[in-house]
């Protein structure tokens, strides 16, 4: 029982890893041409306000997903 627990760890370990990349690989391609070409800094700052929002709002999605599937847990 104890060997299915640390697969499970690890496995969400793994997802995590994985959905992070799945962030941070495409906003590093989108930004990653502004160091390069030398673009204007107002693009820099207009990805990075972008990412930034859609950090925040998935990080409240989470967390009201969170809150609702532990209330449904308790009362339900």
């Amino acid at each position: 029982m104890r060997y299915i627990r640390y697969i499970l760890i690890i496995t969400g370990f793994c997802a995590f890893c994985a959905v992070l990349a799945a962030f941070f690989i495409p906003m590093g391609a989108a930004v990653l041409p502004v160091f390069n070409s030398g673009l204007s800094e107002t693009a820099l700052r207009s990805i990075l306000r972008v990412a930034i929002f859609t950090i925040v709002q998935a990080f409240l999605s989470a967390a009201g997903a969170g809150c609702i599937g532990l209330c449904a847990a308790f009362f339900c």
